[in-house]
């Protein structure tokens, strides 16, 4: 395959973590283990692989089509955050480089990958400084986050645990992809510092270290201040510590001076939102974790993102992560979302036509507002601004139709969360709205979809747009000409980079030729496109009239742009809005196509000790079964709720018997009424909660040289260290990383301190059927449920997957492994360990010992027949009687 010859000169020279591209004519090609790449992890397919000998190599070639081209450097970029060169075909020079990039730098795949929700996520860099006295609780933490894509800058500065609990749930929440310490901290607080690279790690955050500047706070607030857009721009009162760690930043990143007065600032905010850390995400599968190192990307596989993702709209997916990770805690904000929801559901005529129609037209406003930051905008921004404030006057109005069918009950809400936003939007834009319908050519944009000024706003403007339009009817007389001369009639005219062409079909090339012509270009599905002599002529002259043309127009357009700038910090209200109206929406659409009922949650005041699920449900779980789902009730109260003071729940019983689904289904019904949805129940009713910690699962995270049993210790850290009395804990087969005494020892001591200090809502699923006894200890606090099952007469077992009050004697796990074919010889010596542990004996066995070698009866029985002739003989030959022993010895199991 001599063709593909250029390639190799450009494979050599490629960096090994680069994947390199190469756009041969229609084609889209990658190589060797480029292909390999794409083919298995991305495309996971070998359709389009083919591997070609070339002089003494083998060579590997994989093409892909469009659709895939755009996926492959999606997920290249984001995904495996690989750097991404693409080469174009340039005749005998072999290849040029025409895109490069990677997460850091994607300028040249921009209109790839900015439409992609996680992008956002993925550009974040974080910095953290600690300060104040090393290995006690006074932990001062400063932290710094800018985000080139979205183009903010997040401050924060708060107190934290010794552990950084709080810290660890700013990381969930902002999803950087990278964090700067600094070596001074190491130093200074080496305690401290050690338990900050801990945080780091249970986070998966690759963490640097950098030098802290040694400016004066007068420097320091120069630069800080130098990053942000002046319009409406306020002073922000920050510490000498913020406003260092902004500036070593912002150096490392290289921001200035390419980013000056480019960023938006916002101040991070943690009251009045449901605490969640990383485990508690990853426990409850909440969302796909792109940037988890250890684990396979779990996106697809059924997180309640997925389930409740039917928004229409970038920034309401965007928008639905977000309270995703940060359910509110503030009641009268959850309930006015609530109200929003069930007005929706009720409203079939409105939520369709928010759904199906209006929703779907919302742009990425983010897209707008960051190339007007970064003053890269044009005429076509402004135009697409201008259709978004139009379709928002629309929203306007759907809004105030809404209201109008809810005001007597339920119109306060809707006023506050929908109606009144977007009326002030919709006033604040009415000058910008009066500049664009002005300068800007509406009708052009609709028959041309050329973006320009309306020649009649400026004389000399006018004066070159009627010279060109003289042009233009020249041309077109040019070309009647010549389609007469040649006796061609479908020919057309076009305006190209080259100046004026004609284009003709195939077929009249060879009439074409015959002419006077110089051929521009002849493509498959394009025809010939031509010039003759005269046109290129009038081609030149028109060259000089459009530049002068562009000249008045860019002058005007600046005008126009500088208008459009000042209204720049307007838009992120503007987002807020529509992404909540989308986010809403979805949670109507969920709960009014579910297959089983959702219900409005009652939520009591916080404190007041009330967990009531009835018939609750696994929201993902119940949608994929394709039989009907057991729903459980979870029934805990606190001493000041309505009822009794059982608020502990140790849950026991089989494998697969329903105990996991349980703590998740009643965490995942908490957050789902937390962010304003409807849950998955028959009733709900409980107490706003604070926060909700887990500890679920048994993985490790070896890049990071932590253990099961420590991954364990350190989420148990974070729930002794966080968790308050109105809190939510929820513990799945606690200690099961390490030996069974040692795990049930720290299974007991943890239940112990939930009990006894923090005092709040726990459910506690175990194979340690001793932790019963806890009932015994805290008779008042503790109930004992199980995952109730059957055993038939064969001995097989029949999961019911109800919970219901009692204890579970056994977790049939031997069961469990005969339902799914284990080998019998392992059944069997299971059966018979299992039996000795139970009785402590062997009596029931159908061997002495199965954890011993095997052995024969037959030298058994014929050594001790031997001993008992030898015994009678033993004066006449002691030497054999020795011998004999020794060898006896070698075949008694030594429990006979």
């Amino acid at each position: 395959m001599t063709e593909y010859k250029n390639v190799l000169p450009y494979l050599k020279r490629k960096a090994v973590g680069t994947v390199a591209i190469f756009l041969r004519k229609d084609n889209r090609e990658l190589f060797d283990d480029d292909a390999k790449l794409v083919a298995e992890e991305l495309l996971m397919t070998n359709v389009g692989r083919n591997v070609y000998q070339l002089e003494d190599r083998e060579l590997t070639v994989l093409s892909i089509n469009k659709g895939q081209y755009n996926r492959v450097i999606r997920d290249l970029l984001l995904i495996q955050r690989r750097r991404v060169e693409v080469y174009e075909e340039s005749g005998k020079e072999g290849f040029k480089l025409v895109q490069k990039g990677d997460l850091k730098n994607y300028d040249d795949f921009s209109s790839i990958v900015e439409s992609c929700v996680e992008l956002g996520e993925l550009s974040t860099v974080m910095s953290v400084k600690i300060s104040g006295q090393d290995g006690t609780e006074d932990n001062l933490v400063s932290v710094v986050l800018i985000n080139p894509h979205d183009m903010r800058v997040t401050v924060a500065e708060f107190s934290d645990t010794k552990n950084f609990y709080y810290l660890s749930e700013l990381i969930q929440n902002t999803t950087p992809r990278e964090c700067f310490l600094f070596k001074g901290d190491s130093d200074e607080r080496p305690e401290g510092y050690k338990a900050l690279l801990m945080c780091m790690n249970r986070a998966n955050l690759p963490s640097h270290n950098i030098d802290l500047p040694t400016s004066n706070v007068q420097a320091l607030k120069k630069q800080f201040t130098s990053l942000f857009f002046k319009n409406d721009f306020f002073e922000p009162h920050v510490s000498k510590n913020v406003l260092a760690v902004a500036s070593a930043l912002a150096t490392e990143m290289r921001l200035l001076p390419d980013y000056k007065e480019k960023f938006l600032l916002i101040e991070y905010q943690s009251a009045g939102h449901l605490h969640l850390d990383g485990a508690a995400v990853k426990a409850l599968e909440l969302l796909s974790l792109v940037n988890d190192m250890d684990d396979e990307p779990t996106r697809g596989v059924g997180t309640l993102y997925d389930y409740l993702n039917k928004c229409r709209s970038d920034p309401g997916r965007r928008l639905l992560r977000n309270w995703l990770r940060r359910p509110l805690s503030d009641r009268r904000q959850i309930n006015e979302r609530l109200d929003v929801v069930e007005s929706l559901i009720e409203s079939h005529g409105i939520r369709t036509d928010l759904s199906d129609k209006l929703l779907r037209q919302v742009p990425d406003i983010a897209t707008i507002e960051r190339r007007l930051l970064q003053k890269k905008a044009t005429l076509v921004e402004c135009y697409r601004l201008y259709r978004l404030i139009d379709l928002s006057k629309r929203f306007k109005a759907t809004a105030s139709d809404f209201y109008d069918e809810h005001a007597e009950e339920k119109g306060a809400a809707i006023k506050v969360v929908m109606l009144d936003p977007l009326q002030e939007i919709v006033n604040q834009f009415e000058p910008f709205m009066r500049v664009i319908e002005e300068f800007l050519d509406m009708d052009h944009v609709d028959e041309t979809g050329e973006y320009r000024i309306i020649p009649s706003k400026d004389d000399e403007l006018n004066e070159c747009w009627k010279k060109m339009q003289i042009m233009e009817m020249d041309a077109e007389t040019m070309m009647k000409n010549f389609a007469k001369k040649a006796g061609l009639t479908g020919l057309k005219l076009e305006l190209a980079d080259v100046g004026y062409v004609f284009r003709g079909t195939h077929k009249d090339e060879k009439s074409i030729s015959k002419q006077d012509v110089q051929v521009v270009d002849v493509t498959k599905g394009g025809g010939i496109r031509f010039t003759t002599r005269e046109v290129r002529k009038l081609s030149s002259q028109m060259e000089g009239v459009r530049s002068e043309y562009n000249e008045h127009q860019a002058r005007l357009t600046a005008e126009v742009m500088e208008i459009a700038q000042e209204h720049t910090t307007k838009l992120a209200p503007l987002n807020d809005i529509l992404a909540v109206i989308d986010v809403l929406v979805a949670f109507a659409v969920v709960a009014f196509h579910s297959s089983n009922d959702y219900v409005r949650p009652e939520l009591l005041d916080k404190g007041t000790g009330v967990l009531e699920l009835t018939e609750c449900r696994h929201p993902v779980l119940e949608e994929k079964r394709s039989t009907e789902y057991i729903a459980n009730d979870v029934m805990l109260h606190m001493r000041n709720g309505d009822e009794r003071d059982t608020h502990f729940a140790v849950v026991t019983g089989a494998n697969m018997g329903g105990k996991s689904t349980y703590l998740r289904s009643a965490g995942l019904t908490v957050i789902m009424a937390q962010m304003g949805c409807f849950v998955p129940c028959s009733k709900a009713r409980f107490s706003i909660l604070d926060s909700i910690h887990t500890r679920v699962g048994a993985s490790d995270y070896q890049c990071n040289g932590v253990s099961t049993f420590m991954a364990e210790m350190v989420d148990c850290v974070a729930i002794l260290d966080a968790a308050k009395s109105t809190s939510l804990v929820l513990v799945d087969e606690l200690g099961r990383g390490t030996s069974t005494f040692d795990g049930f020892g720290m299974a007991w001591g943890v239940a112990k301190h939930i009990l006894t200090e923090i005092d709040c809502f726990c459910l506690f699923a175990t194979h340690y059927h001793e932790m019963s006894v806890l009932k015994e200890h805290f008779p008042e606090r503790v109930i004992n449920l199980k995952a109730d099952t059957y055993v038939d007469a064969n001995g097989d077992i029949v999961l019911l997957f109800k919970i219901t009050e009692g204890l579970a004697e056994r977790s049939f796990g031997i069961n469990i492994a005969k339902s799914v074919d284990f080998p019998e010889p392992i059944i069997k010596d299971a059966t018979h360990i299992l039996n000795y542990l139970e009785t402590n004996t062997w009596e029931n066995a159908e061997v002495l010992d199965p954890l011993l070698p095997e052995y024969d009866e037959e030298p058994l029985n014929a050594a001790i027949q031997e001993i008992k002739r030898i015994y009678f003989e033993a004066e006449k030959n002691k030497a054999n009687v020795s011998d004999v022993c020794a060898e006896l010895l070698k075949v008694i199991p030594s429990n006979v």
